[in-house]
């Protein structure tokens, strides 16, 4: 079982950053929505995230994007 670094639990709906690090979807999610950096990154690296994860998940701070479990905001479900 693999183990998200953000939440250290076990990885649910897991999603892999094009630089590797793979997350749960809310942590990610709300990793994204903390940060008051105009151009977030990968938690632990900090890579620069695709810029359709920049405009998606930053466009509301209340209410999350809902996305399909396979394919969320360019970046790549594992399954």
């Amino acid at each position: 079982m693999c183990t998200c670094p953000i939440c250290l639990d076990t990885l649910s709906s897991p999603i892999a950053l094009p630089c590797g690090h793979v997350f749960c979807r809310a942590c990610l999610v709300h990793a994204i929505q903390l940060t008051t950096n105009p151009a977030p990154a990968c938690p632990t690296c900090r890579a620069a995230l695709p810029l359709s994860i920049r405009i998606s998940n930053r466009s509301s701070m209340k209410n999350p994007p809902i996305a399909s479990p396979n394919v969320v905001l360019g970046i790549m479900p594992l399954t």
